[in-house]
């Protein structure tokens, strides 16, 4: 059992801060997960843990975000079959731009890691860098 491939779109959040309040958007990864054990597997659920790595202000790097326990996907009734089988699952994460009227930064990047959680255990993503920009 392996993740193979993820792509994801877009890479960079425009977010406004004239907006007078939060506004959310979304990024689609689309996950290929491969199927190399002898049993058939099903992914039960994917969650998010995303850090601030570098930020217009020092004081928001290290800061825990894009932290979700449960991230919708589909098809959520895939099976992967024995030996080869493979799926392409799309999990839609909704991201929050702040506030427009309070102190934002110029720009936030955040790696963010996926879990795939399986019937025979769980596989991660390596860190997806996501830029959000203010403007």
């Amino acid at each position: 059992m392996q993740i193979s491939n993820v792509e994801y779109n877009p890479p960079t959040i425009q977010c406004r801060t004239d907006h007078p309040g939060p506004v959310e958007r979304e990024i689609d990864f689309n996950v290929t997960v491969v199927n190399t054990r002898a049993d058939t597997v099903a992914v039960q659920n994917v969650s998010s843990h995303g850090i601030t790595v570098n930020a217009h202000r020092p004081d928001l790097v290290g800061q825990v975000v894009s932290q979700f326990g449960s991230i919708p996907f589909t098809p959520t009734d895939a099976v992967l079959r024995p030996k080869d089988g493979q799926v392409v699952y799309t999990v839609r994460m909704n991201t929050a731009c702040v506030a427009g009227g309070t102190a934002v930064p110029d720009f936030i990047d955040v790696d963010v890691t996926l879990v795939v959680r399986t019937s025979v255990g769980e596989f991660t993503t390596l860190p997806l860098r996501i830029h959000q920009a203010y403007q």
